[in-house]
């Protein structure tokens, strides 16, 4: 396989085809299954409910037209976001100082001998940078490891919510509440402020794409396979 070596050559958009959401969950699995954060089960894909909803785009990043990376962004439905239920607090205090949130999750590189993870990471969270401002969303939170929780206050200005908590999406792994302000180059340190800001927002205008209705059935069969025996439960 071709290794991939800079950021241009990276191409990420949403998830429109069956194929790509198919690798797409297939690549969560893989990787949340080695870092212990999944169960297994028989359909070897990992997928969240709110991934199925209205208001989730599924990004994929791809170097050849091979899916090598992944992530989601979820708006707000009712005023809640996926993450609330671990954070209802954290997410209260910070609507009390800023509107329009979006949640970004599920995130999944290839680590499979292609190229350096860092740059399908930071391709992704330039998408998720770009669709957060062209949407008006004033904070970008996640649910991540403390230890990576570390890296995006040093390294892209992200405020920590949380202490860290037993996480139940995944396994009751620890996982603490970060908020990073999509609107902001300042907050970003290089490399990352130049990778992110580089693109003009004019220049970057895009409608929400959703999985189709067809789609959205499948997977959610699919769900429910995975979740047919209880020690395959998947979160």
């Amino acid at each position: 396989m071709n290794k991939y070596h800079s950021i241009d050559s990276i191409r990420c958009s949403p998830a429109t085809r069956r194929q790509d959401l198919r690798a797409a969950f297939e690549l969560i699995y893989a990787r949340y299954l080695a870092s212990g954060l999944t169960r297994t089960n028989p359909t070897n894909m990992r997928i969240a409910e709110y991934q199925l909803g209205k208001q989730c785009e599924i990004i994929v990043a791809k170097h050849n037209k091979r899916v090598i990376g992944t992530i989601s962004l979820a708006s707000e439905t009712s005023n809640r976001l996926p993450l609330e239920s671990a954070f209802p607090t954290e997410l209260g205090d910070l609507r009390s100082r800023v509107m329009n949130l979006m949640e970004i999750g599920c995130l999944a590189v290839d680590e499979e001998g292609v190229g350096d993870t860092s740059i399908a990471f930071a391709a992704l969270t330039r998408e998720a940078i770009m669709r957060a401002r062209e949407r008006g969303c004033q904070r970008m939170v996640a649910a991540v490891h403390p230890r990576h929780g570390n890296f995006y206050e040093r390294s892209m200005g992200f405020e920590r919510l949380s202490d860290p908590v037993n996480y139940d999406s995944v396994q009751g792994h620890l996982a603490v509440c970060v908020a990073g302000d999509p609107g902001n180059p300042a907050a970003y340190k290089s490399p990352w402020r130049e990778l992110f800001f580089s693109e003009r927002l004019e220049a970057y205008r895009t409608k929400l794409r959703v999985m189709s209705p067809a789609d959205r059935h499948y997977f959610i069969n699919l769900r429910l396979i995975a979740q047919m025996l209880p020690s395959s439960r998947a979160a």
